[in-house]
């Protein structure tokens, strides 16, 4: 059986962005910077700069009701509850 999840889009940018160190995804700094974002795990991104160097991120599945808000933007507190970042 396959455990793959997708990883909702808003997470994924949010999650970029705040690799980037940048207040929102911008998909020319993304470009510029990220080469690849490797999936070892459930939950687990890698984001693989140019440079080589790589940084880690854990998203959480949000609830139903913060996947809603997710969509409407949120304030940068109650994003950190879905998206807790952890570096390698």
């Amino acid at each position: 059986m396959c455990d793959a999840k997708r990883i909702p889009e808003d997470i994924l940018m949010e999650a970029a962005a705040d690799v980037l160190e940048i207040p929102e995804f911008d998909e020319t700094v993304f470009k510029e910077s990220i080469a690849e974002i490797h999936v070892p795990e459930a939950n687990r991104l890698i984001f693989i700069f140019h440079d080589g160097r790589q940084e880690e991120r854990i998203w959480l599945n949000p609830t139903y009701a913060e996947s809603r808000a997710l969509g409407k933007g949120i304030s940068a507190p109650y994003r950190k509850r879905i998206l807790r970042r952890d570096e390698l």
